[in-house]
Formats: structure tokens, C-alpha cells, sequence
């Protein structure tokens, strides 16, 4: 997935969301930061977390999604973690996947029939 964001969407800066208290999200985490190494790209050294205490989730990354420096790419460590980044980044005016691309590393095959592809 690394390799295709970098290649084939030339993704400079690629980030992942996730909480690592989570191995079901910190194994993918430490598989995108290693490659990201072997590819020479920038590693993010902790993912973002979620924030999903308050009135919304990702609310406190708001300033550093959109405002301060937007990445080209976002893997979430959960598909629902992935639809729910896309309809907030949607909400706030970002265009997904032209401003940024978000994706997911697990694969649950249920949200192919989501009507909001990501």
C-alpha cells in the first residue's frame, strides 16, 4: 500500500491514524513506518490519534489536517476510522483524494458496499 501511495500517487508525506494501544493498529503502524524508512520517505514517529472523546472525532487534529501541513496521504489503521476521517475532512471543505488520500490498512470488506467509496 506504501509503495502504491508513493509510486503511483506520488505521495510525498504519508501519516496514519490509529491509537497503538490497539495491536490490531500498532502492527500495520510499525509495517508503514518501516517502509516509509526503506523508501527514504519522512516516518511519522506516533500516529494521530483519533480523538473520539468530545463532540467529534478528530477534532483536535482539525489545525493540523487542514490548516498547518495537510499530508498527501492518510492510512487509518480501522476501515470505519477511514470513512469517518472522510466524511469529517469532507465536512471541513478537503477534497478526498484530491487534497488528500485516505485509506486503511485492515480490509474489511463490508465497506465496499458503503455508499461512500473510499
Amino acid at each position: 500500500m506504501v509503495d502504491h501511495l508513493i509510486s503511483v500517487h506520488d505521495a510525498y508525506r504519508v501519516e496514519f491514524v490509529g491509537s497503538l494501544i490497539n495491536p490490531v493498529i500498532s502492527e500495520p503502524f510499525h509495517v508503514v513506518q518501516e517502509r516509509l524508512a526503506r523508501l527514504g520517505k519522512s516516518v511519522p514517529s506516533t500516529p494521530i490519534n483519533e480523538g473520539c472523546s468530545g463532540d467529534h472525532p478528530f477534532r483536535v487534529n482539525k489545525t493540523m489536517l487542514l490548516v498547518c501541513d495537510v499530508p498527501d496521504a492518510i492510512i487509518c489503521g480501522i476501515d470505519t476510522t477511514a470513512l469517518t476521517l472522510f466524511h469529517f475532512l469532507r465536512g471541513l471543505g478537503a477534497y478526498v483524494p484530491d487534497d488528500v488520500i485516505v485509506t486503511d490498512s485492515d480490509g474489511i470488506y463490508w465497506l465496499a458496499d458503503s455508499p461512500n467509496h473510499l
